[in-house]
C-alpha cells in the first residue's frame, strides 16, 4: 500500500518554516520544476532508498515501510496477536532488509527477512520472557546477529544464525548485571545497541547495575566449547548509560551516545589504546533528553546523534574535527520519540521518528541547511519503536 506523501521544510525556526512551508505549496500548486529553490535538484531523483521498521500501536503488527523516488511504500510483516515491538532493521549486501522484534503476546524474539518470495520470520528465542530491545545487524556472509535482553536469565543475551541454525548465548558477566529496576522490566527499559566490525566479530553496548547504572561495552573474544567468551569494559559509571546507541568509526572503533542521570547527552570513544573517553554534547536542549539516544558514524568517523528533548522536540548534533557540537532543532511539538539515524554515502542524515500530537510515523533528511520531512505512515498510532536502514537502487 502506497500512502500519501507530505513534506515541509524544517531549520529550527518554526516562523521560517511555515512559510518555507507555504512556499513549497504554492510551488507544488504551480507545478515543480527541477531548478525550485523550494524544491532542491538534488530530492528529484536519488538513488538512496530508506527502509524503516516500526510497530503499529493501533492494529500491534510489524510494519516495513519503503521509499523509492518520490513515494513511500508498506508491508504489514507480521500481524498475528501483538507483534514487532523494539525493532531493529540491518540491510545485506544485496539490499535485503533484516528485522529484529519482540512478541509481546508470547514474550518470544522474532526475526524477519525480505526475500525475492517475500517476507519470511522466524522465531529466534522462547525462553520465557526475551527479546525486548532488539539490536540486528549482518555479517558478510548474509548471516544476522542479534542483542536483546533476557529477562528470565536476568541477562543481555546474543543471538546468531549460521547453517540455517539459530544459536543463542547469555554474556556471563557476573560484576555488571543488566538495569533491571520494576520501571525498566517491560517496555521503558535500557536498550541494548549491537554492531559488526570487518572482521563479523560482534561488539555490543548496555547498562549494567553495579549499586549504580553503569554503560558496559562488551566484545566477543573467541570461543570455547562452541560458545562466545566475551572481554568486558566500563565505559561511564556516574549513574549512567540510559538509551545507549553504538555505531563503529571507519577503522572499527567503537563509539556509543547515551544520558547520565540528568538527562544530559552524552558521547563516548575508545583511543587507538583501548582508552575510553566521554564528553557533554553541547546545545541547549543536550542537557534535557528522554530517551533512547540514536548514533550514526559518516565514513570520515564524524558522529551524528538523534534525540529526543524533554520539551518533546526532535534535536540532531554531529561533530566534525577541530570544530565543536552543531544543534539544530529537527522537528517539534511532540515530535521525536522512537528515533533512528542512518547516514548516506553522501553524508547526509536520514531519521525516523514518531509524531506524538498525530500519532503518525516520520522521516527527515537533511538537504544542505533544510530538513526534509515526509508523513510515511498516517492514521490510527503509527510510528513506534522505529529503526532505519539506508539502502540504494
Amino acid at each position: 500500500m502506497i500512502y500519501e506523501k507530505r513534506t515541509v521544510r524544517s531549520c529550527g525556526n518554526w516562523a521560517i518554516c511555515r512559510l518555507i512551508a507555504l512556499l513549497f505549496v504554492l510551488c507544488a500548486l504551480a507545478g515543480c520544476s527541477e531548478d525550485c529553490p523550494v524544491c532542491p535538484e538534488d530530492l528529484v531523483e536519488t538513488p538512496i532508498v530508506p527502509y524503516i521498521s516500526y510497530y503499529d500501536n493501533t492494529h500491534h503488527d510489524l510494519i516495513c515501510a519503503k521509499k523509492i523516488g518520490d513515494s513511500w511504500g508498506t508491508k504489514i510483516i507480521e500481524w498475528d496477536d501483538d507483534v514487532g515491538l523494539f525493532t531493529s532493521i540491518a540491510l545485506d549486501a544485496d539490499n535485503n532488509a533484516h528485522i529484529s522484534y519482540f512478541k509481546a503476546t508470547s514474550y518470544d524474539l522474532h526475526y524477519a527477512v525480505e526475500t525475492e518470495d517475500g517476507w519470511l520470520t522466524e522465531v529466534v528465542d522462547t525462553e520465557n520472557d526475551v527479546g525486548r530491545h532488539t539490536s540486528i545487524a549482518i555479517d558478510s556472509q548474509g548471516n544476522p546477529h542479534i542483542s536483546y535482553c533476557n529477562w528470565t536469565a536476568v541477562a543481555i543475551s546474543y543471538a546468531h544464525k549460521i547453517g540455517g541454525e539459530w544459536n543463542t548465548y547469555i554474556l556471563e558477566n557476573p560484576s555488571y548485571p543488566p538495569e533491571t529496576t520494576p520501571m525498566c522490566t517491560r517496555y521503558y527499559g535500557e536498550p541494548t545497541s549491537l554492531c559488526l566490525d570487518a572482521s563479523n566479530t560482534p561488539h555490543i553496548c548496555y547498562v549494567g547495575k553495579k549499586g549504580v547504572k553503569v554503560l558496559i561495552y562488551a566484545v566477543k573474544t573467541g570461543e570455547e566449547g562452541g560458545t562466545p567468551t566475551w572481554a568486558f569494559a566500563e565505559v561511564d559509571n556516574d549513574d549512567v548509560g540510559r538509551g545507549c546507541s553504538m555505531a563503529l568509526d571507519p577503522s572499527g572503533k567503537p563509539r556509543i551516545s547515551y544520558l547520565d542521570i540528568n538527562h544530559r547527552v552524552k558521547y563516548a570513544w575508545m583511543d587507538d589504546g583501548g582508552e575510553w573517553h566521554n564528553e557533554f554534547v553541547a546545545g541547549p536542549l543536550a542537557n534535557t533528553c528522554q530517551f533512547p539516544t540514536a548514533l550514526a558514524i559518516d565514513t570520515d568517523g564524524n558522529p551524528h546523534i538523534a534525540y529526543y528533548t524533554d520539551v518533546n522536540e526532535l534535536a540532531y548534533s554531529a561533530k566534525k574535527p577541530g570544530s565543536g557540537w552543531l544543534y539544530e532543532i529537527v522537528d517539534g511539538y511532540y515530535t521525536g520519540a522512537y528515533c533512528s539515524i542512518a547516514i548516506d554515502t553522501e553524508g547526509k542524515p536520514h531519521i525516523s521518528y514518531y509524531e506524538g500530537d498525530a500519532q503518525d510515523l516520520r522521516y527527515a533528511v537533511k538537504c544542505g541547511n533544510y530538513w526534509i520531512i515526509d508523513i510515511v505512515d498516517f492514521g490510527g498510532n503509527k510510528g513506534n519503536y522505529t529503526s532505519i536502514a539506508i539502502g540504494s537502487r
